[in-house]
């Protein structure tokens, strides 16, 4: 199975499916992230220019610690518009050059603009994706896929309808979760959010509701014609 996750910003994914698609990886699936904003104005003395390169290279690592294949869409911080043109297209052509079996992203109830756009934009893609007179360069996909979302980033209106235990992919989480050092510096000096602490009280509430130490929760996006009979994640 291929499996695409599209986060708004570096560092999205990591803190709430990397332990899954850690798994996937290990269970001997074919896992992409995409990030849809290149993360170029979360930081209070690295300039834009210099803060985008240094994000692409820590996604980028990230990415290859759990074995996975980065993508980036390049689109500025609060820039992310589910009705823009250009950023459908781009969305689109990802979809198109993964050919993705299940994607996970955002839900439309997150925390800010970016987030809701990105899970906008993905909505829109994966079925102008299937359309073969779509114009873009590379042809249809030839499926709409299931869409899962992803834990929003404080959990407030979230219901998951599935889990995943990640007890054993749990430090390498962690470690995804380091790579992303000028996020970590943001995050603390600008929202007071410890990313780490963050990652482990999550996984131990849903790892709570589910019988394991550590879980990541997720809800199925439920629209036809994207709905399966068999469990897709692992």
């Amino acid at each position: 199975m291929v499996v695409l996750a599209v986060g708004a910003h570096p560092d999205d994914l990591e803190l709430h499916c990397f332990g899954t698609l850690a798994k996937f990886v290990k269970n001997g699936h074919t896992v992409y992230t995409s990030t849809i904003a290149n993360g170029n104005k979360g930081h209070y003395q690295i300039k834009p220019r210099e803060l985008a390169e240094t994000r692409l290279k820590e996604t980028s690592d990230a990415a290859k610690l759990i074995g996975a294949t980065y993508i980036g869409l390049d689109v500025a911080d609060m820039m992310v518009d589910s009705h823009d043109r250009d950023q459908q297209k781009k969305a689109v052509e990802l979809i198109r050059k993964v050919k993705p079996d299940l994607i996970i992203t955002h839900g439309s109830g997150d925390y800010m603009s970016d987030h809701t756009e990105t899970a906008g934009l993905i909505f829109y893609a994966a079925f102008a994706s299937s359309l073969p007179s779509y114009p873009a360069e590379l042809p249809f996909h030839d499926d709409v896929v299931p869409v899962y979302n992803m834990e929003n980033a404080s959990g407030i209106g979230f219901v998951p309808d599935e889990y995943v235990d990640i007890s054993e992919e749990f430090e390498l989480k962690l470690d995804a979760i380091r790579c992303h050092k000028s996020q970590m510096e943001w995050l603390s000096e600008h929202d007071g959010f410890n990313m780490l602490d963050s990652a482990r009280i999550f996984a131990e509430f849903r790892g709570m509701q589910c019988s394991v130490k550590y879980a990541e929760a997720f809800a199925l996006f439920k629209k036809w014609p994207r709905l399966r009979s068999q469990r897709l994640l692992p």
